[in-house]
This record gives structure tokens, sequence and C-alpha cells, in this order.
């Protein structure tokens, strides 16, 4: 289950990062 949701929000990060910038990404991190 931990890795599912692990590979959940790297996903997440990432579609974030594409989208809006990696300052962003940063900033939700």
């Amino acid at each position: 289950m931990s890795l599912y949701v692990c590979f959940f929000w790297i996903w997440h990060f990432k579609s974030i990062n594409d989208t809006y910038g990696h300052t962003a990404g940063d900033r939700v991190l």
C-alpha cells in the first residue's frame, strides 16, 4: 500500500512540475 502511495505522489509532483515549473513543485513539497 505504501509503495503505491509513494508512486502516486511521485507522479503527482511530476505533473505539477511539468505544469507549473519546478519552483511550484518544490513549494508543494
